[in-house]
Parts: C-alpha cells; structure tokens; sequence
C-alpha cells in the first residue's frame, strides 16, 4: 500500500512545459522570468514589491538586513516555528526574544510580544502558523505604539487573507516573505520571497541577495562596486518558471486544501474524548492550510500514535520542536525548558495530519482508520 506523506508537491504538464521552455532558451539565471515571477507574485498579493530569494530562510536573512538589524539589537520571535524565523535574527548579529502562543490558534500572543519589548527591540516577526493568519491588527497598533518594525513570516500562508488583504501585502507590516519548499502552496523546488511596499526596502533586499553589489553605469557598463555584505541568495529562472505557472492555480490549491481541512473535521468528529481539531478560522479570514494539526487531549499517546502511523506507511509529523529549546539560541538568553507553557504544550500534544493537493478522500480515510487503530494501541501502552 502506497505511503501517505504528510506534504507533496503537485506538478503537472504545464508546469514541466514552463521549465523546459526556459531550459532551452538563453537564460537559466538573472533572466526575464525573475522580473515577470516578481511582478505576477507581487500583483497577486496587493504588494509593491517583491524580490524572490533562493529559500524562505534567505528571504528571512535578506529581510532582515534590509530592516538594518545589527549586533545588540532584538526580535520578538514565537517560540512556536522552525528554527530560521530566528536564525535570521543572529544573522545580522541580532538576537531573538522567544515569548509564547495564544493556546487556542497557534499563533504569536499578541500581549506576549508587547511584553518582551525592550529599548533594543528593533523588529516583532509573527508567523502565520500552519496558514492561519496571525492578530496582524493588535501587532501593528503594538509595533507602531513602540516604534518597532513588524516581518511577517508568512512561509505557511501565501494564498492566505483577512477580509480583503492577502498575507504577503504588507497592508500592517513593512515586510513579509514567502517560502517556496515543496510542500508549500506553490514550488520553486526550494526558493523564496520577500515582499515589501518600500521602494529603500526592497532594493535593499536587491542588493544583498547579489553579493552586495552597486553598479555604476557612468563609469563603465562592465563597473561595480560592493559596498555591503551580501549573499548570492538568487532564485534561477527555471525555478522562477516553475513558479509562475504554480501561481496561476494557487487559488485552486487553497481551495482544495480547504476541502481536505473541512473532510478531515467531518471524520474526526467521533474523536471528540480524545482529539482537539485545529482552530477554525475568525468569519471573513482564509486559512491557507498548509498544515492540519490536531492536539491530543492526554499528550502521553502522542509518541505511540506517531510510531504506529509511521509504521502503517502515513507521514504525520510534529510541527515543531519548541525553538527556544535549540541549543544554537542558549547562547543569546533563550528561555529555559519550562517557561513558555503554551508553546511547549502545544508541542507535546501536536501532530500533523497529511494535506496537500492530491490527497484523496479515501486516503484520508485510510489516515483516520489508521489514527483510530494507533489510538487504541496507545491506550493500551499507556495503561
């Protein structure tokens, strides 16, 4: 029986004709399809500006040298992400402030970053967490009020919106970036975005993923100059391809997404003693559902639960180790295990569904049947 993992890529002919178009033409890199991927990505999102990076990280690092982040000064991070919406931080010689979730949405606790909130704080870089839209309205009179910048690490959330903003507009933030991993809403292959409605910004963000280079036509065509430290974090036009034909079916993709989150509710419905879906989204906002994550009521059957599914060929996965407990961040005063509460029950209980375009209905009935057998397992193992 084929294996269910927990995210995959779709691609079909039109985007494999895209690509092999571009490989047959004069440029795989620094070409016209970047500039078109920019333009279609930003008129799609409501943005002035995008520039597409070589990762969703790098679209992090770029963004944060852009905003001028530099050694003693500080982000507020939530503690429940992947590791890069922090590493970016100490990219710049910045160090990240973890602070806890709101418990019911996964999302930054809008109060917890205002609290965390030094003379030193120079940026708050909420995550839309599994494509749910994080309080971009209470962070922004926040940010504003104590004169703080706010990125938005929307890696979950391209196809995303509150009332008539998309995520990635930039309508409450100066930055946001995208992520263009396989298992993402679109794919690049691995790539990125950063989006942004500042022209200083943007050519800022530019500059850095070229090395740092500045030309000076008047001296000679062939003239640059590296004024700054930058990073070759450009995105090839194959990939950019790939991109722009992906983006022409996002729409479709979230809705089915939405569809396979709103079967996977319906089925879990007899799980009710045992299982908390995943937070339903406020009227007139558009989860993306890049992940579907349930929570477990007793935490201690999550272990055998993952093992059984894993063993019986479904990909579950957990959504994610607690940042602040990475020994890379103990250096910079990160929290000790035990102090961010929300966060780390949410860890303990959490495991994430398969979702993506493509999955059936019957293999999501194979991934319940297979829940309800692992759940039975657990409670005798844990009896």
């Amino acid at each position: 029986m084929k294996r269910i993992p927990y995210g995959h890529q779709r691609i079909d002919q039109r985007d494999i004709d895209a690509v092999s178009a571009v490989l047959g033409s004069d440029w795989l890199t620094t070409g016209p399809q970047v500039e078109a991927f920019e333009e279609e990505l930003a008129a799609y999102c409501g943005a002035r500006h995008a520039v597409v990076t070589s990762s969703g990280t790098t679209a992090l690092y770029g963004a944060c040298n852009a905003l001028g982040l530099a050694p003693g000064t500080e982000g507020v991070v939530p503690a429940l992400t992947f590791a890069a919406s922090a590493t970016c931080l100490l990219s710049v010689g910045a160090k990240p402030a973890f602070v806890d979730i709101d418990p019911e949405t996964g999302n930054i606790d809008p109060a917890a970053a205002e609290a965390a909130i030094t003379p030193g704080t120079r940026v708050v870089i909420p995550v839309h967490f599994a494509g749910l839209p994080a309080n971009l309205d209470a962070l922004a009179e926040i940010a504003k009020r104590r004169q703080v910048a706010v990125l938005e690490d929307a890696a979950h959330a391209l196809g995303a919106s509150v009332g008539d903003e998309k995520v990635g507009g930039c309508a409450k933030s100066q930055m946001a970036i995208f992520s263009f991993h396989p298992v993402k809403a679109i794919t690049t292959g691995e790539g990125g975005a950063v989006l942004t409605n500042d022209d200083h910004l943007a050519e800022r963000v530019r500059t850095w993923r070229n090395h740092g280079i500045k030309r000076y036509p008047a001296q000679g065509s062939w003239y640059y100059e590296i004024e700054s430290l930058g990073s070759n974090a450009r995105l090839t036009d194959f990939a950019c391809a790939l991109g722009r034909a992906q983006l022409k079916t996002l729409d479709v993709r979230i809705s089915e997404r939405q569809g396979i989150a709103a079967a996977y509710d319906r089925l879990l419905d007899p799980f009710a003693d045992h299982v908390i879906k995943p937070p339903k989204p406020p009227d007139g906002t558009r989860h993306a559902w890049h992940l579907y994550v349930i929570r477990f009521k007793d935490p201690s059957v999550r272990e055998v639960v993952y093992r059984e599914m894993q063993a019986a060929g479904i990909g579950v996965q957990v959504h994610y180790v607690p940042a602040h407990w990475h020994p890379v961040f103990k250096p910079f005063g990160a929290p000790p295990r035990g102090s961010l509460s929300n966060t780390e029950a949410w860890y303990e209980a959490s495991l994430s569904l398969p979702i993506y375009p493509g999955l059936t209905y019957d293999d999501q009935v194979r991934v319940i049947s297979v829940l309800k057998r692992s759940l039975e397992i657990a409670s005798q193992e844990t009896l």
